[in-house]
């Protein structure tokens, strides 16, 4: 009789440990799928601060002919002048300006690289371009 009891408790004690470290399990695939998405967010916010600062820029300068502005971005963006709207991968933002181009003088669709950007005002329009 009692090899049965020493039996039986040895399989309640392997069921214990293994529902622990099945919960164990769980919580860690939890915690990284929330880091995940922790990573995600954090990158979109990255582009829309990124998105955002370019369009700040170029309001202001409309105010301040003549002016340069230069600072550092760190996702490639895509601005469509005639859209009034400046995007990334994986945002967007407008501004209320329709005269801008780029360094050749296009104001058709073109791309701002990530790194050093300069922006300035002259002859009634807005250039952006990579420094």
């Amino acid at each position: 009789m009692m090899k049965n009891k020493k039996g039986s408790i040895a399989f309640e004690a392997v069921t214990i440990i293994f529902i622990i470290f099945m919960l164990f399990i769980g919580s860690y695939a939890v915690y990284q799928q929330k880091a995940r998405e922790l990573i995600l967010s954090k990158a979109e916010l990255d582009e829309r601060n990124d998105c955002l600062h370019i369009a700040n820029a170029v309001t202001s300068m409309t105010m301040m002919p003549g002016a340069s502005l230069n600072f550092t971005i760190y996702n490639a963006m895509t601005v469509e002048p005639a859209g009034q709207r400046i995007q990334s991968s994986s945002s967007f933002c407008t501004f209320p300006v329709k005269n801008i181009r780029n360094s050749t003088g296009s104001s058709d669709r073109f791309t701002v690289n990530a790194g050093r950007i300069s922006i300035t005002s002259e002859d009634g329009y807005v250039t952006i371009s990579n420094t």
